[in-house]
């Protein structure tokens, strides 16, 4: 019996003992990496400054071939069509009556309906549809679109006086005397007279009607 208790006094309490006295440490987790820093933006790369490039050279003309004479001016072409006076900027077009465009087409400026310049456009539009073919509307439109051609090639055009010589203008010989005449064969003839013969007024009442006129200016 001393002898047993010796043994057990010897032995240790894991060998006694059926399960282990002292229990394994528990393998803690590894701990996570520090996050390494953001690395620095660097600076954008600030652009070039701009290269100015020198304006070309403007080569002087020769020597001895300077002109003294000034530029010639555009020719300023008068304006064909005026609205109508109290026009205003928005809204639909008002409508401009024969008369009234041909008296602005004549004054070159606006002008009121009171104007005695359209009264007498009147008028004269009035002797001129019982004469021709053509109603009001239409002689005005031939007659806007032949000074407009003629002011634009640098001529003297005046509305009131291509329908005065058209109102004189006698009726040819051949032909029926009885059919009113068409104003657009007058209009026609006056502008080629006006444009290709180089005729003023004149002149060119002279040659419809097929007398002698006035030579045309020269060059």
């Amino acid at each position: 019996m001393a002898s047993m208790l010796a043994v057990a006094a010897s032995a240790t309490l894991d060998e006694v003992l059926p399960f282990p006295l002292q229990t394994r440490a528990v393998a803690q987790a590894p701990a996570e990496p520090a996050p390494e820093p953001a690395p620095e933006m660097s600076p954008a790369p600030a652009e070039p400054p701009p290269v100015e490039v020198p304006p070309a050279p403007v080569p002087l003309p020769p020597a001895g071939s300077a002109s003294t004479t000034p530029p010639t001016l555009p020719f300023v072409v008068p304006p064909t069509e005026f609205v109508a006076p109290e026009q205003g900027e928005f809204g639909p077009v008002l409508k401009v009556v024969p008369a009234h465009r041909l008296a602005m087409m004549e004054a070159g400026r606006l002008l009121p309906e009171t104007d005695p310049l359209v009264a007498r456009s009147a008028v004269v539009l009035y002797q001129m549809t019982g004469k021709y073919l053509e109603d009001a509307p239409r002689i005005v439109e031939l007659t806007i679109k032949t000074c407009a051609a003629i002011r634009l090639a640098n001529g003297v055009a005046s509305p009131l006086e291509l329908l005065d010589g058209a109102l004189k203008s006698k009726r040819p010989a051949k032909g029926d005397g009885t059919r009113p005449r068409e104003f657009e064969k007058f209009a026609t003839g006056y502008r080629q007279a006006r444009l290709e013969g180089r005729k003023d007024h004149a002149g060119a009442i002279a040659e419809i009607q097929g007398t002698p006129g006035s030579p045309p200016p020269p060059r």
